[in-house]
This record gives C-alpha cells, structure tokens and sequence, in this order.
C-alpha cells in the first residue's frame, strides 16, 4: 500500500517547519481508484486545506537532505513537481 498526500509549507523556522495538507486529485488511475497517480491541487483555497501543524526538521544521514516526519504517514519530503505513484491494495 501506498498512500500519498501532499502538504504546503507555511512557516519555517531554524529547528521546525508548519505545514497544512492540500487536497489532491487523481491524475491516472486502474479504472478502479484503487492505484494511479496524484497531484495537489495548489490553487485550492484556504477552506479546502486541512489544518497547520508543526513538526521538527530532520536530516538525512543518507544523503543531508532535509525533511519532517509524520507518525504512522512517514516522511514529508518536497515535492518534484511530477504526479506520484499511489495504491492502496493490501
């Protein structure tokens, strides 16, 4: 399983970063809604966004990349821009 969601960042500060979750559309799917593709819907107006909330900025030891974590959703990580794989079979 796969879910995705997507978030816009609304403040930032040197240890934490806010963010507010955008509502998405399918962009492809299998015919079902089950797998495809997603995007947010970054037009969307502030009554569509879900609530602001915080969480402490992180560093990959990986790679140094920056990111937040979200319990039981994983990782918040930028976005690039390209539609991104879902699924939500078990």
């Amino acid at each position: 399983m796969s879910l995705v969601n997507f978030f816009e960042v609304v403040r930032v500060t040197k240890a934490s970063v806010w963010f507010r979750e955008l509502p998405n559309e399918v962009t492809e799917h299998d015919g079902y809604g089950q797998a495809g593709k997603k995007a947010p819907i970054t037009d969307s107006s502030d009554d569509e966004k879900g609530p602001i909330f915080r969480k402490k900025i992180q560093t990959s030891s990986f790679d140094g990349q920056q990111f937040a974590h979200e319990e039981y959703r994983g990782n918040i990580e930028p976005w690039n821009g390209q539609p991104v794989i879902f699924n939500t079979y078990d």
